[in-house]
């Protein structure tokens, strides 16, 4: 089996879980096929040459191609039937050029899609595609605009919008749908109907594994990409409304904040008072899991699943978690994790655990015995069935996809649909000036000079702005 695998990013080094995701499935791919990755990203970056040597000694070629990035397309920001703002970052003239060069030379038996952004490159080509998404992206983004202020809660369901309308354009694009749980699965089979959407869990590595005796609780861990919309979001939660009762209820307690990415300038900076350690992104994270701390899931918004969840639990690592934040992953709460959706509870429970060894080390063991099924060595042997099925199919199950998309009742849900006319009615109460003041600003920050002087500037913050990785 010959299988194309388009990617939004170069996945290797893997810094994140999305990355380990599409590095996995690649590694699984390639024990049962021949793998060519087509992937967007800059492909003068100096990461690209290690990435490409890493995987040519797996047998993957990787190709990286430059993103051309939002045009004219997206020129109108109140249109709202049209591919979302999303998908323009990951537009690639080059990719498309490539993948459809190699389509047409033949030996392409498949088409793996990683990410919905990358549907793009598919709509309407021949042969048998499947797709793996790490969430539900209208979901995602109309989670956020319940917890955004209203400007930017407006833009999330604007985006919202927009992958809804596209989702109705992918009904009938493929063969096989992966998602991470179930809750994304009972999201997309109302419209895509039963037989496409398959679940794969997230998966972990065999590597992590809990440490010798007893565990103690002295700080508290923020883990996960600190440019990530719901983990931005959820750290202010915790730093406004959790830290300042946490501090005086536990004065042992210190918080440490690991991982990569550089978090928005409008985002709040943590407290400098000597006990919020800012770590940044480290090599290996095992040695942060295994020590004297709690994991803390502050996030407000959910879907797909958490990988640093899976990684601390399989690390013996305690871990205190909004409902949100342990989503798709079945957990029994009380036993395998403690769940705090409100600032009162997440402090008792992080404080108590931090008097009391025995209860960590109880939720240590009964994490760890649990998370032995999200093992990607056991999911992965799920998936030579699921791809060999979608070629074996010849489109019978796109036909029926697209037959029950026709009669399916899909509508917004009725609090997003409240929310937006209150956004819509409090933006149209403004005052016309500000109103068309507001949209020529928008438009000329997609101009193609401003994008460019952006791209500089970010280069640069990025060298100024990223906390150096502290030893451990």
């Amino acid at each position: 089996m010959n299988v194309v695998f388009l990617c939004p990013n170069v996945p290797f080094p893997p810094v994140n879980g999305g990355q380990h995701r599409s590095l996995r499935l690649i590694r699984s791919l390639a024990r049962f096929a021949s793998v060519r990755v087509l992937a967007v990203g800059d492909p003068r970056a100096e990461g690209v040459g290690p990435a490409r040597a890493a995987l040519a000694a797996e047998g993957v070629p990787l190709e990286v191609y430059p993103p051309e990035g939002p045009g004219a397309p997206e020129a109108d920001e109140e249109l709202e039937e049209r591919r979302p703002d999303a998908a323009a970052h990951f537009r690639s003239p080059e990719l498309a050029a490539a993948l459809r060069a190699q389509l047409v030379s033949g030996g392409v038996d498949l088409v793996h899609v990683e990410e919905v952004v990358m549907a793009q490159y598919v709509e309407g080509l021949p042969g048998a595609q499947v797709i793996d998404r790490q969430k539900v992206d209208w979901a995602y983004h109309e989670a956020m605009a319940h917890v955004a202020p209203a400007g930017p809660g407006r833009a999330h369901l604007r985006e919202a919008a927009r992958f809804r309308w596209w989702e109705r354009q992918l009904v009938g694009t493929f063969d096989r749908m992966f998602v991470p749980g179930a809750g994304d699965q009972a999201l997309l089979e109302p419209l895509h109907g039963p037989g496409l959407v398959h679940l794969v869990p997230i998966g972990i590595g065999d590597e992590f594994a809990p440490p010798e005796g007893p565990r103690r609780v002295d700080h508290v861990l923020l883990y996960g990409a600190l440019d990530y919309g719901p983990n931005v979001e959820g750290q202010e939660w915790f730093f406004r409304d959790v830290w300042p009762a946490l501090r005086e209820a536990a004065p042992g307690l210190k918080v440490k904040i690991v991982g990569s990415g550089r978090p928005p300038l409008s985002a709040p900076r943590p407290p400098g008072d000597g006990r919020v350690e800012m770590h940044g992104f480290v090599d290996d994270v095992r040695a942060v899991l295994q020590g004297p701390g709690v994991l803390v899931v502050p996030v407000r918004v959910g879907g797909g699943a958490r990988t640093k969840v899976l990684e601390a639990l399989a690390s013996g690592m305690p871990v205190v978690s909004t409902t949100a934040g342990i989503e798709n992953l079945d957990l029994v709460p009380g036993r395998e994790c403690l769940v705090a959706d409100g600032a009162e509870q997440m402090v008792e429970a992080l404080s108590a655990l931090s008097r009391d060894e025995e209860r960590a080390a109880a939720l240590g063991r009964a994490g760890a015995a649990r998370v032995e099924a999200f093992r990607w060595s056991r999911i992965e042997t799920r998936l030579e069935p699921l791809y060999r099925e979608a070629l074996a199919e010849g489109g019978r199950i796109r036909a029926r996809s697209r037959a029950h998309a026709r009669d399916a009742d899909w509508s917004v849900p009725a609090d997003v649909a409240r929310l937006r006319a209150e956004r819509i009615e409090a933006h149209d109460g403004s005052p016309g000036a500000r109103r068309a003041l507001g949209r020529a600003l928008r438009r000329a920050r997609r101009s193609p000079l401003v994008r460019r002087a952006e791209a500089a500037t970010l280069r640069l913050l990025d060298r100024w702005l990223t906390p150096k990785p502290r030893p451990g």
